[in-house]
């Protein structure tokens, strides 16, 4: 996806991570983050919104789907009530649409600002 993603010409800088784990990248880096396809089954889960949130600049906006069936297996609503709860971030909005239309899923669209 990096190779499709840089012939296109248009980003900076790409960089290639593991969610699970520390980025090489600099603490409140990023004004925003958007993710979508991450939050889904057998891939990465609510641990990666800690590393998120470290790369987002106090303030920022977090912007992510988590596909239902994650949502329920991996308990998202505990964790990410947590780090609400600990004022890491905010819910600003958060609602349920079609994910993969074909197979009949959904998906919660989540956006949160960090904590100031």
């Amino acid at each position: 996806m990096l190779e499709k993603a840089k012939d296109k010409n248009v980003y900076t800088r790409l960089h290639q991570g593991d969610l699970t784990g520390r980025l090489d990248l600099e603490d409140n880096r990023y004004d925003a983050i958007i993710s979508v396809g991450t939050f889904t089954c057998g891939h990465v889960g609510p641990e990666a919104f800690d590393e998120l949130i470290r790369i987002t600049k106090p303030g920022g906006h977090l912007c992510f789907t988590v596909r239902d069936q994650a949502w329920e297996e991996d308990n998202y609503r505990v964790a990410m009530d947590k780090l609400e709860n600990i004022g890491a971030w905010k819910r600003i909005e958060e609602k349920t649409t079609v994910y993969i239309q074909q197979d009949g899923s959904s998906c919660n669209v989540c956006i949160y600002q960090t904590g100031i």
